[in-house]
Formats: structure tokens, C-alpha cells, sequence
């Protein structure tokens, strides 16, 4: 007698999943608008703070927050450990250059099209990491989230795995005889 094949499928609501002011609201927009070179002192190298503002339809409100360049890496580096199965939009290599007008505009380019590419996807709207990316305008209690976030390890548990609507599906064969 041959093995056969003997598929089931598993879908699991998962109650409580991250559902933030971003996601499923059409018209959201994050975006750089502005750029500040800070110039170091004697011990200090110069830093560059992009302006991140957010709208969201709907709201009166306006976010806006300071960003430096490790908080955008930092911000891709969790996206990518919360979400292994979802394509992060990539980030060119970090390299320590001069904080010319001419570089701080092309990193505000290559940003504006980072955060553009995460807008697009509802299930990277859903991390509560980025709302606070977005909105925590105090840079110490911005560095406490990011630090914490940093420690948090990716579980491979099925609740962990969730799609756009919630459910995490899984498809198992077994081998019969």
C-alpha cells in the first residue's frame, strides 16, 4: 500500500490582536518634512533630526516628532524581528558620513520612501512600535521604548503569526500509511 498524503488545515482567531489608529484607515500619512543639523561639540559628532509628521483623516490632531538616523534602523530592526514573514522595506548600510545639506537631503529621500513602503502594509501599521515611533515626541522616553523593544525576542508560536484580519492559518500534512 502507498504513503498517502492527509492534509488539515488550522485557523485560529486571535482575540486582542494590535489594532492601532493606522491601520485599516484609509488616507494615513507619515512623512519627513523637515531636516535640523546639529552641529557637534568638541567630544560630540554632528547629528541630523528629521521631522516625522503623521496625519491621520479624521483627527485634528497632527503628530510630530524629531527622529536621528539610529531611530529609523532601529525602527526597521524590530519591525523585522516582529514580523519575520512580512517583507520589511530595506534601508541602505549605515555608514558614518559628513552631515552635509547636500547627505542629510538624501537620507530625508530615502527615509520619506522607507515610511512610505511601511504605510503601505496594514500588518507593519499594526505594531504598537511604530505608533510610538510616530507619536513619542520625548526623546528619553523614546529611547526607553526602543531600548525595551530591543530586548523583546520574537516567540514562533501560531499566535504570533498574524495576518491582516487577524487569524494565524496554518496548514499541516501528515504522512499516512
Amino acid at each position: 500500500m502507498r504513503p498517502y498524503k492527509r492534509s488539515s488545515h488550522i485557523t485560529r482567531k486571535i482575540e486582542g490582536q494590535h489594532e492601532t489608529e493606522l491601520n485599516h484607515k484609509e488616507g494615513v500619512t507619515f512623512q519627513i518634512t523637515s531636516k535640523k543639523i546639529i552641529k557637534g561639540g568638541v567630544f560630540s559628532s554632528d547629528s541630523i533630526f528629521f521631522r516625522v509628521e503623521t496625519e491621520i483623516p479624521g483627527q485634528s490632531l497632527k503628530y510630530a516628532v524629531d527622529r536621528k538616523d539610529s531611530d529609523f534602523y532601529a525602527l526597521r530592526r524590530i519591525l523585522v524581528s516582529r514580523f519575520p514573514y512580512i517583507l520589511v522595506p530595506p534601508l541602505p548600510l549605515k555608514k558614518e558620513t559628513a552631515t552635509s545639506e547636500s547627505e542629510a537631503t538624501k537620507r530625508m529621500q530615502i527615509y520619506n520612501r522607507f515610511l512610505g513602503s511601511i504605510n503601505k502594509s496594514q500588518v507593519l501599521k499594526s505594531s504598537r512600535f511604530l505608533v510610538d515611533f510616530l507619536r513619542v515626541v520625548e526623546r528619553s522616553e523614546w529611547k526607553f521604548n526602543k531600548k525595551i523593544n530591543e530586548k523583546l525576542k520574537f516567540s514562533r508560536q501560531i499566535e504570533d503569526v498574524v495576518s491582516v484580519d487577524g487569524e494565524a492559518s496554518v496548514e499541516n500534512q501528515k504522512q499516512c500509511e
